[in-house]
């Protein structure tokens, strides 16, 4: 957490009278004993959660879900604030749990999710709290479709999909 908190500072810094607040419950996947280091077995654990192995993890880290069973309701809980615009500043596994689960309630989807370091992304929440005005069955498809297309057009301007705390030595040459 200590990164994204940095960078929430130094936007704090542009935007003095934003509240200012840090939410255990959305720091990144704790990667465990593999945090910090060079780790040629991220691209196994990324093709295990690829596959839709979600309770993988890292030795003494974090799975995805167990990511999302703290940080989704994390996330709820500030769009209940009475606030109208947020900054959250996350991490990029985080970020691609986060969006995979609100956008299409699975993580089958969280490898999709491109970024790059200090990318924004902006998110409008509509809050329904009518279940019956929901219709979530009969939109899942069209917002599937919708969200994929989105993601391969993001891939297509070059994001890249690495994982910030963790570097995979084959990628790094070594």
């Amino acid at each position: 957490m200590k990164r994204a908190r940095q960078t929430a500072e130094i936007v704090a810094q542009n935007h003095p009278n934003a509240k200012f607040l840090e939410i255990e419950d959305l720091a990144e996947i704790s990667w465990g004993d593999w945090d910090g280091h060079r780790v040629p077995a991220l691209n196994s654990l990324l093709k295990s959660w690829a596959n839709g192995d979600f309770e993988a993890k890292s030795p003494n880290g974090e799975s995805p879900v167990e990511v999302e069973r703290r940080a989704v309701p994390a996330l709820y809980d500030i769009l209940q604030r009475p606030e109208q615009t947020f900054l959250i500043v996350v991490h990029g596994r985080l970020l691609r749990i986060l969006l995979s689960s609100i956008v299409y309630r699975s993580l089958d989807h969280m490898q999709k999710f491109t970024h790059h370091n200090t990318c924004v992304n902006v998110v409008d929440a509509i809050i329904e709290t009518d279940a019956s005005k929901l219709n979530v069955d009969e939109n899942r498809e069209e917002q599937n479709q919708l969200a994929e297309r989105l993601l391969q057009e993001a891939e297509q301007r070059g994001n890249r999909r690495a994982d910030d705390n963790v570097v995979d030595a084959d990628e790094e040459g070594g």
